[in-house]
């Protein structure tokens, strides 16, 4: 069963900016240190690249193949960093 719909991965990809490889405006370090801390997984795990090594596609690897659970603490927190970077 997927996590997220095809158009809730649309949705996501085009709010988190997501073209080019990027996922907001985290570095490779940031990348990782946000995946560690606030969700607890090792997004650099060779099991997240079968889409290629760009944070955008770990991104889209980890969407498919974590549960629906470790999914949603991942987006809760992109979603955090998203609202400060774009404050009200």
């Amino acid at each position: 069963m997927p996590n997220l719909t095809f158009s809730d991965r649309r949705q996501l990809e085009s709010l988190f900016n997501m073209g080019g490889g990027y996922v907001l405006d985290f570095s490779d370090g940031s990348f990782s240190s946000f995946f560690r801390q606030d969700a607890g997984v090792d997004i650099d795990d060779i099991k997240y690249l079968f889409n290629g090594k760009s944070k955008a596609n770990r991104l889209r690897a980890f969407w498919e193949i974590e549960p629906p659970g470790v999914v949603a603490v991942a987006i809760d927190g992109l979603l955090k960093v998203w609202r400060a970077q774009n404050p009200v």
